[in-house]
Formats: C-alpha cells, structure tokens, sequence
C-alpha cells in the first residue's frame, strides 16, 4: 500500500511539473511575442515622431520664432510682436479698414481674419474670409510706437467658389 500510495504520488508530482513546464513555457512565449510587438510598434512610434519632427522644422522654417537673425531686427520680443499684429489683425477685420491694395470678391467689411502666420520681420502671411469665400493676403509689417502695428499690402489670393 505504501508503494501505491508513493507511485500515485511520484506519478501526480511529475504530471504536476510537467504541466507547470508547459504552462511556464507558454507563458514566456507569450510574454515573449508580446515584448517583440511592443518593440516594433515602439521603433515605428520613434520613426514617426523624428519624421514629424523634421517635418515641424521644415515647415517652421519661414517663421519670426524660429529665425533668430529676423527675431533681432525688432527691438520687442517675438511674442509682443505677435500678441501686437493678432490685435491689429483683429482690430483692421473689425472695423473693416482693409488696405485698398487688395481687390476683394465680395465687399471687403465682410472679411475677418481666420489665422495668420508671420514669415520674418517684415512679412506676415494672413487667410481671411467672409463666410462663404477665402482667400490669403501677404503684408508687409511694420512695428512702431507703443507696439503699434502698420501694414501695406504686398500680394493676395482668393479662391473662387464651386
């Protein structure tokens, strides 16, 4: 009875090991695969992020903030000038005194500005719109007293309607 009771037992034990072998086995090949998926989706998250990062630069290279020699030019800082010319902007869209350099589609008191972006110390880049029609306008700035801000009409462009 003895033998029989430490056979069953080896034999339970070994069934016991055999089945923490294989259970321990599958876990690590799962833990492994997942590891492995993490590491590729990481590689191309880092592949992503550096080519929009070259992507930022590129695109921010015609920029006031990031062109140190356009920054200098102006004794206020970069964004005094941008906080200045967003008012003026704002002011110029609500009071409707657009230059007479451009030739709106539509009557020009129905433009506001929709955003802007300023390319070096002296040019700016801005879209408007009148709800229904858009179009871009590239000024010509210039930084006076009391950070006030004075513009002159380079170049426009409007889009036609479908």
């Amino acid at each position: 009875m003895k033998t029989k009771i430490l056979s069953y037992s080896l034999i339970f034990t070994a069934l016991l090991a055999l089945f923490l072998y294989v259970n321990n086995s599958n876990i690590y090949k799962y833990q492994s695969n997942q590891i492995n998926t993490k590491s590729v989706k990481i590689l191309k998250l880092q592949d992503s992020i550096l080519r929009l990062l070259e992507e930022n630069t590129k695109a921010a290279y015609f920029s006031l903030s990031k062109n140190q020699r356009a920054a200098k030019q102006h004794s206020y800082s970069v964004t005094e000038i941008e906080t200045s010319i967003e008012m003026a902007l704002n002011e110029l869209s609500q009071t409707s005194q657009w230059n007479n350099s451009f030739s709106f589609p539509s009557h020009p008191s129905n433009w506001v500005v929709n955003t802007f972006s300023i390319i070096n110390h002296q040019w700016l880049i801005v879209e408007v719109s009148d709800g229904e029609q858009w179009g871009e306008l590239l000024l010509d700035y210039k930084m006076i007293s009391d950070k006030k801000v004075k513009f002159k009409g380079i170049s426009s462009l409007f889009y036609e309607t479908n």
